[in-house]
């Protein structure tokens, strides 16, 4: 079952420098927003309610859950990695959803849940095996902890 779980069938088609730079961009992007945040955070909270933090990610969980599930159908794949990504899509969601006393929070797990896709898509290139979940795990706990620090 886990070897369907890793879907690491084969590598980004795109090259790895160019790999490299989407996870580089999305980096970027958490950084430059980290002066917004407060100010955009404040506005969401007068407007509509710090709660639309958490219903908006949430709804951005399904839908990727949605397209990845749509995905593997294209490629055939057996039940268990359906079941694997399932199981991986209801913990992802009982984790937002624990969030919901601090929805802005919610955010975080989902800028660091793309980038975790893309340090994931740009590590394929090269590493093989399961090693590619502690490695990609630590270079997202660096991005986060810099980021914390920046704050």
């Amino acid at each position: 079952m886990l070897e369907n779980c890793l879907m690491l069938d084969s590598p980004p088609r795109e090259s790895e420098v160019l790999s490299w730079t989407y996870v580089a961009a999305g980096v970027l992007v958490i950084y430059c927003t980290i002066p917004l945040a407060r100010a955009f955070r404040e506005a969401v909270n007068e407007q509509v309610g710090r709660e639309m933090f958490l219903y908006v990610t949430l709804a951005v969980v399904l839908a990727v859950a949605i397209a990845a599930f749509v995905s593997l159908s294209r490629r055939k794949l057996p039940v268990n990695a359906y079941l694997c990504l399932f199981a991986n899509f209801l913990v992802f969601m009982a984790f937002v959803y624990s969030l919901r006393e601090i929805p802005e929070e919610a955010v975080h797990v989902l800028e660091y849940g793309v980038l975790g896709l893309l340090v994931y898509r740009a590590l394929t290139h090269r590493v093989r095996d399961y090693s590619i979940y502690i490695l990609g795990s630590l270079i997202v706990g660096m991005i986060g902890i810099l980021d914390e620090y920046i704050q």
